[in-house]
This record gives C-alpha cells, structure tokens and sequence, in this order.
C-alpha cells in the first residue's frame, strides 16, 4: 500500500480525501522529522523505526547473459 491508497482508505470513513490526506502528511512528516533527530519512533501495533548506520559493502557488478 502506498501513501496514495492509504488516504483513500481512510478517506472511506470521512467522505473527504482533504482531512485524511492532511493528517497522513503530518504523521509521515514527525516520523521523518523524528528520524532525522536521530530519534526512535515506536507505533504500537504497526512497527517501529529508526535509523541505523552499518558499514559499506562491497558492491560487484552483474553481467547480463
């Protein structure tokens, strides 16, 4: 699902894409806000996000047959 038909979804409760479109912006915007911060973002029952850091990778380049 993306953002698009997450609005829609709860679009079907409100009648109105204006509102759930609004508050699906502003929840996306403190959770990227939060992670910016460096912050832990913990939804109950959804999940939880945060930014890690890891060391690079080697990369290797695939050949097309």
């Amino acid at each position: 699902m993306n953002k698009a038909q997450l609005i829609n979804e709860v679009a079907k409760f409100t009648g109105t894409k204006k509102e759930p479109q609004a508050a699906v912006d502003c929840a996306f915007d403190t959770i990227i806000n939060a992670l910016k911060d460096k912050d832990r973002v913990a939804v109950i029952g959804f999940g939880t996000f945060r930014v890690g850091n890891r060391k690079a990778g080697m990369g290797r380049e695939l050949k097309k047959s």
